[in-house]
């Protein structure tokens, strides 16, 4: 199994005891997911996701938290056959613009949010695990252990970007934050703190494979692949290459041996 769907499948089955921590991964799922839309007159809030355990997460927490009913479906998959997304909606559109103000991601004045809510950054420790927790659920991603070290998370805005990497501050943390023309990815780069944050939102057991499996990599490397023999350059013209001749005799030319007699075409044997 690759390393990021681990992690996102023992975060999906974390048991979450705190209501603080609950209401922070889902406001963030949400946010990072581009769930919540506004459109003339009308709010919608609908989410794709990849896993049916992380669907029934996100929905059994709206339900606990503010109330609203949500629908689950299915959608055929698009492209990859074993690709399947799931789709998680609030039906009604009064409902949806409730939920929208009550977790912070429209203001007052019915505007969205640009970034992640102010109460919420400034929470609690665990809030902030809770905010990484949310974002790597959706866009997040650990390469190999095999290869460089790095924990990536796609943010939709550079206010989010910001929002991740003071809250991974608190937690001890430091990020780079890398700007794009169309995303701002937020990266973790050092080993340790890897292990560390995947501890701290909630996946151990996954850090420490990650981290065990690139130790025994680091101690027993793989053997380089064989080098390509070059050509060797013809010494008169170094531009040119010599053509590899046969080692045993070759073929018998058919007119070797003839003689011409004039003229293009006029072959004749020797005689006899």
């Amino acid at each position: 199994m690759l390393m990021t769907a681990a992690v996102a499948d023992e975060l999906s089955r974390l048991p979450l005891t705190k209501a603080c921590c609950r209401r922070a991964e889902t406001i963030t799922l949400l946010r990072f997911a581009g769930a919540v839309h506004q459109q003339p007159g009308r709010w919608r809030i609908e989410v794709d996701l990849d896993t049916p355990l992380l669907a029934r997460r996100l929905g059994v927490a709206i339900r606990a938290l503010y109330g609203y009913p949500t629908q689950l479906q299915v959608l055929p998959p698009f492209g990859d056959p074993t690709a399947t997304r799931h789709r998680l909606q609030v039906s009604a559109p009064a409902d949806a613009a409730a939920l929208a103000r009550r977790t912070g991601l429209a203001n007052p004045r019915g505007q969205l949010v640009c970034g992640l809510p102010a109460p919420l950054i400034a929470g609690r420790v665990c809030d902030a695990a809770a905010i990484w927790r949310g974002a790597f659920l959706v866009a997040g991603s650990l390469t190999q252990p095999h290869r460089l070290p790095a924990l990536d998370i796609v943010c939709p805005t550079p206010e989010t970007a910001m929002a991740l990497t003071g809250t991974a501050r608190r937690l001890g943390i430091t990020t780079k934050t890398k700007h794009t023309r169309d995303t701002d990815l937020v990266t973790v780069r050092e080993p340790d703190a890897i292990t560390a944050l995947l501890t701290h939102i909630g996946a151990p057991d996954t850090a420490a494979a990650w981290a065990q499996q690139r130790t025994h990599h680091r101690e027993h490397p793989r053997p380089p692949a064989p080098r390509l023999r070059r050509r060797q350059p013809h010494p008169r013209h170094p531009r040119r290459y010599r053509r590899r001749r046969p080692s045993g005799p070759g073929p018998a030319h058919p007119r070797r041996g003839a003689r011409t007699l004039g003229g293009r075409g006029r072959v004749a044997d020797h005689p006899p």
